[in-house]
């Protein structure tokens, strides 16, 4: 089947997810828990949208100068982030790495890139 990810896609995805895949090699077992991590992501979220790519916050926490702290937020967001802000990483950091990485970025002021 042309359309079927690879084992490496898939723990690709379940990383971007937060789920630690380690010890888990059967392909449908890793088709499962993203089944599984994108049906509780999707009853938990206010909206499907809204979950699904990093977006600045709002007005009053943007002029506030508060943003949420990293280790508060979903390892998707962090990534999400830093993807924003053209930092460099490894998906399969742990959350906590992610995190000190975005919390640096934030601290010396690297910005989100904008399209010229």
């Amino acid at each position: 089947d042309g359309d079927r990810l690879s084992i490496r896609e898939l723990r690709s995805r379940l990383a971007r997810l937060g789920v630690d895949s380690t010890g888990v090699f059967e392909r449908a077992e890793l088709e499962r828990l993203i089944d599984e991590q994108l049906e509780l992501r999707d009853a938990s979220a206010p909206s499907a949208a809204s979950s699904s790519q990093w977006q600045p916050p709002p007005p009053s926490q943007a002029s506030s100068g508060r943003l949420a702290p990293p280790m508060s937020m979903h390892v998707q967001d962090v990534i999400s982030e830093l993807e924003e802000r053209g930092v460099a990483f490894n998906v399969l950091e742990p959350h906590r790495s992610l995190a000190r990485r975005l919390e640096a970025a934030r601290a010396s002021g690297v910005r989100a890139q904008t399209a010229a």
